[in-house]
């Protein structure tokens, strides 16, 4: 058998088994109530400062900024929380008000925050998922909370979200939710998780 037959033949059992362990994934949102389209509100008039302590966890990106040499590379993680902080701000000018940073420890507090589900269980559905070539399912879910606080008058409000995904090749016969992708299920989510706790 000629080598370049060899080659090719191995190039294309090697695609094949990337294709069988991608699979395909399936995201859905618990409640699909948070995943209502987001129509901007227009702000009329002047608004109204606020004072606000304001807290969200960030997110983080990597990315490849180089190559350095063979089969080497440079790697940069990016994390900001300015995205998140941003649903808040703008959820508040919806409203009326503009938020300032508040110099008293007792000024009402809005948070955001996402717990991811324990890496244990993730890993170990990855493991089955690609022991059984897409057949089960990698599980992944995230837990978003929003809370308003606000000490002086007595209130506290809080509100959670579950956005979780399947990853398998049983995944390409069950629509996402609302038939939007991953990432924008989890940024409805998130903008109207913030709106429903401030409307209460």
């Amino acid at each position: 058998v000629p080598y370049g037959v060899i080659r090719d033949l191995k190039k294309c059992v090697l695609a094949l088994g990337f294709l069988f362990l991608s699979g395909c994934a399936h995201v859905v949102v618990s409640d699909r109530a948070y995943i209502r389209e987001v129509k901007p509100v227009a702000i009329g008039g002047e608004l109204k400062e606020f004072p606000l302590n304001a807290e969200a966890d960030m997110d983080c990106h990597s990315s490849i900024t180089g190559v350095a040499g063979k089969g080497a590379y440079y790697r940069t993680i990016k994390c900001t929380n300015s995205r998140r902080l941003n649903i808040i701000a703008s959820s508040l000018a919806e409203r009326g008000y503009r938020p300032i940073k508040a110099a008293d420890t007792e000024a009402p507090k809005v948070t955001l925050t996402v717990k991811k589900l324990n890496g244990f269980i993730e890993r170990t559905t990855g493991f089955f998922n690609v022991f059984t070539l897409g057949i089960l399912p990698l599980y992944h879910h995230e837990y978003f909370t929003a809370t308003y606080e606000s000490p002086a008058d007595g209130v506290r409000i809080s509100k959670r979200v579950k956005v979780y995904s399947t990853h398998s090749w049983l995944s390409l016969f069950l629509p996402n939710s609302g038939g939007l992708s991953g990432d924008e299920i989890k940024a409805r989510a998130e903008q109207n998780l913030v709106r429903i706790v401030l409307d209460e």
